[in-house]
């Protein structure tokens, strides 16, 4: 059986995932990456995570047909460097020569939003688009494009960073406004000032999820507040990304993508009141990730067919 190691390297977890060539992934795990900010050994959690996967399929590094490695940020990956990656504070940092020595396979590397929209392409929600583009919220804001049936990165390896475009004088990145952890810190403000919000019923500021706006969104006032407004900053990301590409659909992805229509539904509203091509009578799509909070995981095996 042909099998691929494959990891997702988030600013909160490393993920890793043994996938078959039929594209299943056959076992899963996870670790904290938290602790690469404060100078901690990226090169050696990977390792651990995939000790962790290999302890516990049976299945050798060694004898994979490769180690694909998906990773947020600017990625050279014709010399296998992570040139920058914001949400780990790391720089020119050559994580395929650290990992050499002790995996005796091939091993590729690329930005997780690339990796992402392969795995849309491929498998999910991209299949029958030569135009599409993929937003992934998480940590930051990710964006993957695919364009006349290719990866936009492909072609132009260090763009669609377009979490880090400036609002509000340059002091502000659209991912600090609309990425999940962005929400998650709106919802904590939130709840601070209403304290008989519902959202206080089950959660506290400490453990607070995104889903939580949408679990109270009909029954709390303050769940929709905060929600609302962030669909329509969301929405006004969206529709410049619409403006300049018009792709034929917009898929989000990350862990928010559970939501389903629940999240796209309003957020598709929005974007069709505000893009130019209104006036002509031409809309959008947008619909959740099929590959769902997985994407980056299954598109890191795209990096070797």
């Amino acid at each position: 059986m042909e099998y691929y190691y494959c990891i997702d390297i988030g600013g909160t977890d490393i993920k890793a995932g043994v996938v078959s060539e039929s594209n299943k992934i056959l076992a899963s795990t996870k670790i904290s990456s938290k602790t690469v900010k404060d100078g901690g050994d990226l090169a050696g959690l990977v390792l651990k995570v995939l000790n962790l996967l290999e302890n516990e399929t049976k299945l050798s590094i060694g004898g994979a047909v490769g180690v694909g490695i998906a990773v947020a940020g600017l990625v050279d990956t014709k010399k296998d460097i992570i040139r920058y990656s914001p949400n780990l504070k790391l720089k020119d940092y050559n994580l395929v020569k650290k990992l050499e020595s002790a995996i005796k396979t091939e091993i590729k590397i690329a930005n997780d939003a690339e990796c992402a929209i392969m795995a849309e392409k491929h498998l999910g929600a991209g299949k029958a688009c030569d135009n599409f583009a993929l937003i992934t919220l998480g940590t930051g804001l990710g964006l993957g494009l695919y364009i006349n049936g290719s990866p936009l990165r492909s072609i132009l390896p260090y763009s669609s960073e377009y979490g880090h475009n400036l609002l509000d004088d340059d002091r502000l990145e659209i991912e600090k406004m609309v990425s999940t952890k962005a929400l998650v810190e709106q919802i904590k403000v939130s709840m601070n000032k209403d304290k008989n919000s519902l959202i206080w019923t089950k959660y506290t500021p400490e453990n607070v999820l995104g889903s939580a706006v949408f679990e109270f969104y009909d029954k709390d006032k303050t769940s929709k507040m905060v929600l609302d407004r962030y669909l329509e900053n969301l929405a006004r990301v969206i529709t410049n990304i619409y403006n300049v590409l018009t792709p034929e659909k917009i898929v989000v992805g990350g862990g928010i993508s559970v939501q389903g229509e629940k999240l796209t539904k309003p957020l598709e509203k929005l974007v069709n009141e505000k893009i130019f091509t209104k006036v002509i009578g031409q809309k959008v799509k947008i619909i959740s990730a099929k590959c769902l909070n997985n994407a980056g995981l299954l598109g890191a095996k795209f990096l070797f067919n």
